[in-house]
């Protein structure tokens, strides 16, 4: 009974998410929505803090591995950066456990992964060299493989690193 309510729950926060994450664009002539421009320019001109909690540095790590393991620093400082600029958005959540955590976001947290992972040099490393990568913006990503998603449907795409999609 308690889970399928937490499931009906879920996925009406879900839908709430994605109507006001739709209703916050207005078209510009490239396509990418002008709010969405405002806060590329926003994420791209400030300098992300660099000092974290030891559970932060725990959490980016194990994100990191758990959603590029197989990306490289780079690839994994692509994942760390969406996650910092989620933290600045007025879109998403304030805190960096509160992103990562937020329901229905990450899949490597709904399916165990995230726990499972080990931190490590690499992940350790992207995170050290998080700002060597030009950070775009991007608020999401998705595996190449993913085809026809909400991601691709609803989000600008601003670049592909290996295996991961990344979006606006």
């Amino acid at each position: 009974m308690y889970n399928t309510i937490a499931k009906i729950l879920c996925a009406c926060m879900c839908i709430i998410t994605i109507i006001m994450l739709h209703s916050l664009t207005v078209k510009c002539n490239d396509g990418i929505p002008t709010k969405e421009l405002e806060l590329m320019e926003k994420l791209r001109s400030e300098n992300p803090r660099t000092k974290y909690t030891e559970r932060e540095i725990l959490l980016l790590n194990k994100i990191a591995v758990a959603e590029a393991n197989t990306e490289g620093v780079e690839g994994m400082s692509y994942v760390i950066q969406t996650i910092l600029n989620r933290v600045e958005s007025d879109l998403f959540p304030n805190t960096i456990e509160e992103v990562i955590y937020q329901s229905g976001q990450f899949s490597t947290v709904g399916n165990g992964a995230l726990e499972k992972a080990e931190p490590n040099a690499e992940s350790q490393e992207a995170l050290e060299k998080v700002n060597d990568f030009e950070n775009r913006g991007q608020l999401f990503f998705e595996s190449v493989s993913c085809e026809n998603t909400w991601a691709a449907k609803n989000r600008h795409g601003l670049f592909t690193y290996n295996n991961h999609r990344f979006y606006i």
